[in-house]
């Protein structure tokens, strides 16, 4: 399993949205960073990027990974997060 670690941002965002999103949120952060081949229909590259985009219902996790660490950079609804 991948360490995850949250950028500033990612955390006040996380703390903002309603509990019941924020749980499903980072369940799906946790289960991506232990098998990124289980979320592979719902994990995308951005483009211009290296990053990648998770998306959990209307909401989406950028996230940018590497060998051992997963970092979430943003966390946001879907209208708002590519701004």
């Amino acid at each position: 399993m991948k360490t995850i670690s949250y950028t500033a941002q990612a955390d006040r965002a996380l703390a903002k949205m309603p509990q019941q999103h924020a749980e499903a949120v980072e369940a799906k952060i946790e289960q991506y960073a232990r098998d990124p081949d289980s979320l592979s229909g719902k994990v995308k590259a951005l483009q211009g990027t290296d990053a990648l985009r998770l998306r959990v219902g209307s909401y989406r996790v950028i996230i940018n990974e590497d060998m051992i660490v997963l970092n979430v950079l943003a966390i946001g609804h879907r209208k708002a997060i590519y701004k």
